[in-house]
């Protein structure tokens, strides 16, 4: 069932542990070499995603974009479009992007997106289609996530409803939304945890909590329309009669962030 919390059996008898960010206090290792006697770093470990903006004009032939490589004050060029700088907005990284900060590291636990909800249903469909998604860290040959966009679903209480025929999609007027119960379906999203895996030597479950991002380390959400028979362009201009209105999204890294006590 959805919307239920998932509770450990180190909380129970702590009924907050899950109302309040930080989710904890505490000190890991400075260094994942010298786990048990090298230097500790004091953390503040919250439930926060990392979050992006991608963003293509009308009337435009998509192109291969790598999401996460500009925080707060960086430009952003929308495919088609015109640079423009990133606010809290639109990213919630913070200096070049591509790396976390010193001494920031990050449990990537999946993936999703907010499409905004005026998208022309033809270009939804040939956009979910059409691109390959990769998460890629360390550099671009280590993918920790390769999938068709259309896998990689909305977490949010607006989504968008298509209704029409086939001929009718060109028609923005057949693209509508409904709002759910204005309570986000936060289990909706594209996982990169595993359940079920056992300890070899002690038949016991073995928690996986995601993927580490590192501080200094390079990453990247990679969306490349063009290995199919060519990217698809964006349908017509936002003044004709069935005017386009391009995309416009947001690109979460749903996870764990740890920072250092403010």
């Amino acid at each position: 069932m959805r919307n239920f919390i998932e509770v450990d059996e180190q909380e129970l008898g702590r009924p907050h542990v899950r109302r309040r960010n930080p989710i904890f206090q505490g000190a890991m290792p400075a260094s994942p070499a010298t786990p048990s006697n090298g230097p500790l770093l004091t953390f503040d470990i919250l439930r926060q995603d990392l979050y992006t903006f991608y963003q293509a004009a009308v009337a435009t032939a998509l192109t291969a974009q790598t999401l996460f490589q500009q925080g707060i004050g960086g430009f952003y060029t929308p495919i088609g479009g015109t640079a423009f700088q990133l606010t809290e907005l639109h990213t919630n990284l913070i200096g070049t992007g591509t790396q976390l900060p010193n001494p920031q590291r990050f449990m990537t636990q999946g993936i999703f997106r907010l499409v905004r909800e005026d998208i022309l249903p033809k270009d939804l469909v040939m956009w979910n289609f059409g691109t390959l998604v990769n998460l890629t860290i360390g550099d671009t040959t280590k993918k920790y996530c390769t999938a068709q966009l259309a896998l990689i679903p909305q977490n949010n209480a607006i989504q968008v409803q298509v209704s029409g025929g086939a001929a009718a999609q060109t028609a923005p007027a057949n693209s509508s939304t409904f709002a759910t119960t204005g309570w986000p379906v936060t289990d909706n999203f594209y996982a990169l945890i595993a359940s079920g895996l056992l300890d070899p030597d002690t038949g016991q479950e073995i928690k996986d909590a995601g993927i580490t991002i590192d501080q200094g380390q390079n990453f990247g959400l990679i969306l490349d329309p063009t290995l199919g028979s060519g990217a698809f362009s964006t349908y017509t201009t936002a003044t004709s009669a069935v005017g386009g209105t391009g995309i416009q999204a947001y690109f979460h890294l749903k996870g764990v962030l740890g920072r250092s006590v403010q």
